[in-house]
């Protein structure tokens, strides 16, 4: 599945924690701001179409570290 995702275009990030991220409406995409586990303090950012947030449990903590989802309750953590 992660071939057929990356042909189409996908980009995946392991080892990577996200610190945050912003709806651009006008360029109509997400900037994520994350950083590396082995380059220590380096925030790199990524223009994005998409987000998948596979975080697992934390999960909702991820999302609500994205302004334009603090206030929808289906990002809530329960």
């Amino acid at each position: 599945m992660a071939g057929d995702a990356e042909a189409h275009g996908a980009s995946f990030a392991f080892h990577c924690s996200v610190d945050s991220g912003d709806w651009n409406a006008s360029s109509n995409e997400f900037l994520l701001r994350y950083q590396m586990a082995d380059d220590g303090a380096t925030l790199h950012e990524l223009p994005c179409d998409f987000v998948v947030n596979c975080a697992g449990l934390g999960a909702p903590f991820v999302a609500n570290s994205f302004p334009c989802t603090q206030h929808d309750p289906s990002f809530e953590v329960p």
